[in-house]
């Protein structure tokens, strides 16, 4: 196959490029063969598509006939008019072998059997991918990617692959997804979105086959084998597949995989290679051509740039998943023939929607050019106040004379729309409250409900700068001498100060500022002298103090630097400077880690989600400039973990959800002790709106080396007969596990895997005058939104000399024990028949054995959440679920519980039958055509009955020939076990 392979790169090195995407088990390198008229780059708008052959190393015939592919797509370039056009639009990417240590186990000759099938750690690979239901994989799935694996993982994502093909042995048919049933059991059918486009494809190859579109058995099996219709499948309705390539491609990338099975003789010996070759040839060819189908284009945006991550989805005329765009703002969308409406969307962008029909010729071309958002669609021009930029950091400017009205209307008008491109940047990172004649009266409601971290109030006077409110609200990187040498600069160029009066030492000012009630927040006052500055130095000046205040504000970060010479660049530097000193920014991973890293704007927080994006979601966010760069490393961790932590982490990755907030808003500057954090409440709650699947949220903090929890069902602690409060914790021994609520459970697995809290049950912080416990319960203040169990995670004393590298190490593995603990349960989403999901649907859990009764303790019930998503951490054991609704047939399962592991479930309720006239017109019908049917099918079993003198089709495959044993045919195989 290498020799192969390097012959034809090297016979033809103007349309191959050969190379590796990884090794082996056994150090062989997975080839991969480029055929194009420009096969070392990609060319704008032209389709990638790839072959893999050989995943089970036994399963031969896919690999010769990806050889054969190469052999003919080369030798006819040029010379033949339909090879030749396939070559020069299409860059086609052959990987024959994705198993080469299987292949070398086996040999010519063996019909079904096992060996070689996995790889050297006789490993399935066709079960080794991620899976969408990891509780349903099976032990030859492995447990962690194998290297072949992660290596075509990293591939897939490496290329903007549209179509792909999965070549198998041990039947013939072409299958399509999904292979995993949501039930986890055989022959459900289990459509994805593209269902309808699946079909087609499917049909496409089976088609073009001399034998697999025919409806019939397979390989032999007589009256128990399988029977396939037109020669395609869903792979669940065939049986279901955990961990299947095809599977995890269609969730994880924009490519469409399918996968064929491409005949009942797995390593055929070699005098029977041309003749199978010879009945696929077409069906390969005729695949391929459906990359070219659909509708494709470029996202730009009003610059004309490209624009990459727009997704580009389908609004009506049929339905499928959504796809990005590459980085060069490149989209493909593969569609079956149709009227289709398509809509492009993009942050801080209008929505952009197009019709297109789809017919048999090649793909619509639909280049896109997005709108930016109204620079003013936030504006409030009743009230005089205006909104610019979409940053991270709040800044409100307030006008108090004419001179500031002046000029904060020109800057107003300067940032929309935003010209310069340095004031462009400036938007980006800084989010603009502009009120050019503040009111007290008007605007201070306003201006409380503004998420700020700096309030600027510009009036006339000589140019300087006031502080309203010095002490711990006031950056400790800001300098106000160099700060009024600018200004002066700014505003009067080489003129001298005139004299004129300063409207910001008026009494006034003062009192409004104090009115304001916003104390943590830096209060500047800024003096812009009393001439009248042009927009262009009315800009320049702006821009400047913008961004002089962007460079000290979160750079006012945790200065605890290491008084100990120390080699970890977390001792040294601050957070903001640890992520690019480090690599534990996350916006530094690469887009194909197999974490499934996210990135979601909510408000003007950065949230990042990771993992399966099912079963548990847990949130986890720093409160403290101190632990933000902890956070990250989590990310890190969580996205490039340790050869000594993969195991665990894969583990926690493929069966639950992490979200990660590692800046907030306001975060706190300063160490504190905290006695609630319930003033965090409307930033997770701004976080569970848009993720409202979050039912756990840990808060890293310092403080002390304690945790403290709430379980948000429990309601207010009391003790002795008083709210519970700061001073007023409930100590409580540490419980074996599986005791107390789930919140006590994650509290107490915290402590008991981090090394300091395990050995002492004070707080080492604390003194004589001021004991903590190590654990004990916190509680939501009175709320009416949907509170989420929630830790607190305090990491290091206020007092400590040191930097803050050394926290995550220190706090790694009892993290780890609580995303694996959170793993320990059910969850799921419950929907209707025509798939919305339903919120506030009644799941009870009780154990089985225990009777259902709802004055049974040992009953567990919740109700779903917006999303209708809901979940449960319980003890291992056996459980009945139940789900019940008003006007819905209730459902019940059993379930088990295994010691850290996740259980997905979805359920569909259908409403009660209820039998109406036409209702039973309709059924009469559907019985007597059944009927017809039936009768049909017994005349047609009668050996001498016919309909007509000839039939179509075929009994058994393959059909009889000399190189085939007859008396093998008789066997009764259980071929499910062998099949893809």
């Amino acid at each position: 196959m290498v020799a192969w392979m390097k012959k034809y790169a090297e016979k033809f090195p103007n349309i191959t490029n050969l190379y590796s995407v990884g090794k082996s088990v056994q150090g062989r390198d997975l080839w991969v063969l480029i055929i194009s008229d420009n096969p070392k780059e990609h060319e704008l708008l032209e389709p990638e598509f790839k072959y893999v052959g050989n995943m089970h190393g036994n399963e031969v015939v896919g690999r010769e006939a990806l050889l054969y592919l190469i052999a003919i797509l080369c030798e006819n370039y040029g010379s033949n008019q339909y090879f030749t056009k396939m070559v020069d639009e299409t860059r086609i990417h052959i990987m024959p072998s994705m198993n080469p240590d299987g292949y070398e186990m086996d040999k010519p000759g063996d019909r079904i059997g096992y060996t070689g099938r996995g790889n050297a750690n006789n490993v399935d690979l066709n079960r080794n991918f991620p899976a969408r239901y990891p509780e349903h994989k099976d032990l030859s799935g492995g447990t962690s990617p194998e290297p072949e694996t992660q290596a075509v993982m990293q591939w897939i994502l490496s290329y903007p692959f549209i179509l792909s093909a999965n070549l198998h042995g041990g039947s013939l048919v072409a299958n399509y997804p999904y292979d995993d049933s949501d039930s986890g059991k055989d022959g459900i059918y289990t459509p994805s979105l593209d269902d309808k486009l699946f079909v087609q494809l499917a049909y496409q190859y089976a088609r073009a086959h001399s034998n697999m579109w025919k409806t019939g058995r397979r390989c032999g099996l007589s009256d128990y084998g399988d029977s396939f219709l037109h020669g395609i499948t869903n792979g669940a309705g065939w049986y279901h597949l955990a961990g299947g390539m095809q599977d995890w491609q269609y969730v994880h990338s924009n490519s469409m995989e399918i996968t064929i099975e491409m005949g009942c003789f797995k390593f055929p010996n070699d005098d029977m290679q041309i003749r199978l070759w010879d009945e696929h040839k077409f069906s390969v060819l005729a695949f391929m051509e459906m990359v070219h189908k659909g509708v494709k284009g470029i996202v730009s945006d009003a610059d004309g740039l490209p624009m990459a991550n727009a997704v580009v989805s389908i609004v009506s005329g049929g339905q499928g998943k959504n796809i990005t765009t590459t980085d060069k703002g490149e989209y493909w969308r593969i569609l079956t023939p149709g009227k289709y409406k398509m809509r492009v969307t993009h942050e801080n962008h209008m929505p952009y929607e197009f019709d297109v029909e789809i017919d048999e010729k090649e793909a619509k071309v639909v280049n896109v050019t997005m709108k930016d958002e109204p620079c003013d669609a936030e504006d409030n021009i009743e009230e005089k106040i205006y909104i610019r930029g979409k940053g991270p950091i709040g800044f409100a400017l307030l006008g108090v004379d004419d001179m500031s009205k002046d000029l904060l209307t020109r800057i107003a008008n300067i940032t929309c729309p935003v010209v310069d491109t340095t004031v462009k940047d400036l938007m980006l990172r800084s989010r603009l409250y502009i009120i050019p004649e503040y009111s007290q009266v008007e605007h201070l409601p306003y201006l409380r409900t503004m998420s700020i971290d700096t309030v600027l109030i510009f009036g006339s006077g000589p140019p300087h700068s006031i502080i309203f409110n010095a002490m711990d609200s006031t950056p400790t990187l800001f300098n106000s001498n160099k700060f009024d040498e600018s200004l002066k600069k700014a505003f009067l160029g080489d003129s001298s100060t005139p004299n004129c009066i300063n409207r910001l030492h008026d009494q006034q000012v003062s009192s409004m500022v104090n009115a304001m009630g916003v104390p943590n927040r830096f209060q500047l006052g800024v003096a812009i002298g009393c001439i009248q500055n042009d927009s262009q130095r009315a800009e320049a000046a702006l821009t400047g103090i913008l961004e002089s205040l962007l460079n000290v504000i979160k750079k006012d970060v945790v200065h605890e630097y290491s008084v100990v010479p120390s080699s970890n660049p977390g001792d040294h530097f601050t957070p903001d400077q640890v992520i690019m000193s480090t690599s534990a920014g996350l916006d530094r991973i690469e887009p194909d880690a197999t974490c499934q890293i996210r990135q979601l704007e909510i408000g003007n927080m950065k949230v990042y989600t990771m993992g399966a994006h099912k079963g548990p979601h847990t949130l986890i966010m720093a409160i403290e400039m101190k632990t933000e760069a902890m956070v990250y490393n989590i990310g890190s961790m969580l996205c490039r973990p340790t050869t000594g932590d993969a195991t665990l982490v894969s583990k926690i990755i493929s069966g639950s959800t992490i979200v990660l907030l590692p800046d907030i808003p306001h975060s706190q500057i300063n160490c504190h002790d905290y006695g609630t954090i319930s003033p965090f409440h409307p930033v997770i709650d701004q976080v569970l709106k848009a993720i409202p699947e979050i039912d756990m949220v840990i808060l890293m903090a310092a403080g002390g080396v304690k945790v403290r929890y709430i379980d948000a069902a429990s309601g207010p602690e009391k003790t002795n007969n008083k709210p519970a409060t700061g001073n007023s914790f409930m100590p409580m021994a540490k419980g074996e596990v599986g005791k107390g609520s789930s919140a006590e459970l994650l509290a107490n697995t915290y402590i008991e895997n981090h090394k300091v809290m395990k050995e002492n049950k004070l707080d080492v912080c604390g003194n004589e005058h001021m004991e903590r416990p190590v654990i004990a319960s916190f509680q939501w203040s009175e709320h009416t939104w949907r509170a989420p169990d929630a830790l607190l995670v305090q990491t290091a004393c206020c007092y400590e000399q040191r930097g803050v590298g050394y926290l995550f190490e220190e706090n790694k593995k009892s993290i780890l024990a609580v995303l694996e603990k959170r793993l320990q349960g059910v969850s799921g989403i419950v929907m209707d028949v025509n798939g919305n999901k339903m919120p506030n649907i009644n799941i009870t859990i009780y154990p089985d054995g225990d009777p259902k009764n709802p004055e049974n303790s040992k009953n567990f019930t919740q109700t779903t959440r917006n999303s209708g998503f809901f979940h449960f951490c319980l003890k291992p054991g056996a459980y009945f679920l139940d789900v019940s609704a008003n006007g819905f047939i209730s459902q019940s399962i059993r379930i088990n519980i295994k010691n850290s592991t996740s259980l997905t479930k979805e359920f569909v309720l259908h409403r009660p039958f209820q039998l109406t006239p036409g209702k039973i017109a309709a059924a009469s019908i559907m019985a007597l055509l059944m009927l017809g049917i039936v009768l049909y099918c017994v005349f047609n079993s009668i050996e001498d009955f016919s309909w007509r003198k000839s039939t179509d089709g075929f009994e058994r495959l393959p059909l009889k020939d000399e190189d085939f044993d007859d008396d093998s045919e008789e066997d009764v195989l259980d071929f499910r076990m062998l099949k893809r």
